[in-house]
C-alpha cells in the first residue's frame, strides 16, 4: 500500500498513524517534497475512478482566488 503523505495535514498524519499502529505494510510517498509526475497522477486518478478536479482543495485561498471561476480541462487541472 502506498500512502501519499503531507506531513502538514492532520488527516494524512492520522492515516499514517493508523497504518503504523495496525502494522499494515505501507510505503510513504512525500508528494509535497517529491511531486508526482503527470503520468503518475493520471494512473492514480484512473485507479480511483476520479477526475483531477476531485482532488482540488476547494476551500484553500489559492483555489478561491485563482481557480474558482475557471472552467479547466482535465489536463489543465492535472498540470
Amino acid at each position: 500500500m502506498v500512502i501519499y503523505h503531507n506531513g502538514e495535514c492532520s488527516k494524512c498524519r492520522g492515516a499514517l498513524e493508523i497504518l503504523q499502529e495496525k502494522n499494515i505494510p505501507h510505503e510513504v510517498c512525500w508528494y509535497m517534497a517529491d511531486p508526482l509526475s503527470k503520468e503518475e497522477l493520471k494512473t492514480i486518478l484512473k485507479k480511483l475512478r476520479l477526475r483531477a478536479f476531485n482532488l482540488v482543495r476547494q476551500h484553500e485561498e489559492l483555489y478561491k482566488q485563482q481557480y474558482a471561476d475557471k472552467q479547466l480541462t482535465e489536463d489543465e487541472w492535472i498540470e
